[in-house]
């Protein structure tokens, strides 16, 4: 059966650690911590494992119900990863928003 968090990184993530490895793609504006290129693929493994044994599976719908975060990315792709879906809602959304 096909593990995607057995699997060797695909290429992209080799090219992007050998090009871009010291560079900062997200950094919070109010605490200024920092996610670097190099850390993304680990974080997203480690949170993968965690929705897999959280009971995530292929074609699951995982909701976000979060405003903008630094660990987002994160998220989405660790839940994509697994094959599952990512949808998105605004916590500024009213009661009515939903309807």
């Amino acid at each position: 059966m096909y593990d995607p968090l057995q699997q060797k990184p695909v290429s992209f993530w080799c090219t992007c650690y050998f090009v871009v490895a010291c560079f900062v793609p997200q950094i919070d504006g109010q605490t200024d911590e920092c996610i670097q290129y190099r850390e993304i693929p680990a974080l997203v493994h480690r949170f993968a494992a965690h929705l897999r044994a959280q009971g995530l599976r292929k074609g699951d719908v995982l909701c976000v119900f979060a405003s903008n975060h630094i660990h987002y990315p994160i998220v989405s792709l660790a839940t994509q990863l697994l094959g599952g879906i990512v949808t998105d809602i605004n916590p500024s959304y009213t009661k009515g928003s939903f309807q």
